[in-house]
């Protein structure tokens, strides 16, 4: 027999939500085999959970569960971040260190606060949380030289790189782009000899470029691509 699981109610600080904790160890250890408690009890505390959200360090989330491969799903009458309105109610922290974007796979361990509120903390990312191949969608100059892109997670499929089903569109800058062009040097070291119409003019990164992106300690996601450059030279 399998304890119910219940949607709402608290009672003081105990909530529905530690009651669902409780009845699933509960159920966990009536089908433990051979194995310690310990173990046990380690392997109950451990959530896979979808990013859908950020509000500072902390990040609001949905329990998933596997499908196949690498397919996962929201899983039905699964935890949560949300308690009533409050989508931040026991959120993942990022603890300063980990930078997660929506959409990120990841699996989390619960702990409590010293004053018993309930949150997480991330034990690893499945995508999103180191270098992904990524399509450039488009870009929106920021001047001096630099652009912004919108990008999309990218995926090999008969013999071409297409974009990720359902995957988030986010931003990301070019660190090619950092330098500004010195006189007479241009890009990432290019030295241009010769009489020119025109300076060299740098160009962004081409829709449709297949980018190595990561991700830096303060959340800016980044790819480095030496730019083109249109230059005119003189007759």
């Amino acid at each position: 027999m399998t304890l119910p699981r219940f949607t709402a109610g608290a009672v003081g600080r105990l909530t529905f939500r530690d009651l669902n904790e409780a009845f699933e160890a509960i159920d966990q250890l009536r089908k433990a085999t051979d194995q310690k408690l310990e173990e046990q009890m380690a392997r109950r505390r451990i959530v896979l959970a979808r990013i859908t959200g950020k509000q500072g360090d902390d990040y609001s989330w949905e329990e998933i569960e596997r499908v196949s491969g690498t397919t996962y799903q929201t899983r039905a009458n699964g935890r949560s971040s949300a308690e009533g309105t409050n989508q931040y109610a026991n959120p993942i922290v990022g603890l300063g260190l980990v930078t997660l974007a929506i959409g990120d796979n990841v699996a989390i361990a619960s702990a409590y606060s010293s004053t018993g509120q309930l949150y997480y903390v991330p034990l690893a990312v499945a995508g999103g949380g180191g270098a992904i191949p990524a399509i450039v969608l488009g870009s929106t100059s920021e001047g001096s030289g630099q652009w912004l892109y919108n990008c999309k997670e990218a995926i090999r499929q008969g013999g071409f790189w297409i974009q990720k089903p359902n995957a988030q569109t986010f931003s990301a800058r070019n660190g090619a782009e950092n330098v500004p062009d010195a006189s007479g040097v241009y890009g990432v070291g290019s030295r241009i000899i010769g009489n020119l119409l025109l300076l060299p003019e740098r160009q962004p990164i081409q829709n449709n470029v297949v980018v190595m992106v990561s991700t830096s300690s303060d959340g800016v996601r980044f790819f480095s691509v030496p730019n083109g450059y249109r230059i005119e030279c003189a007759p």
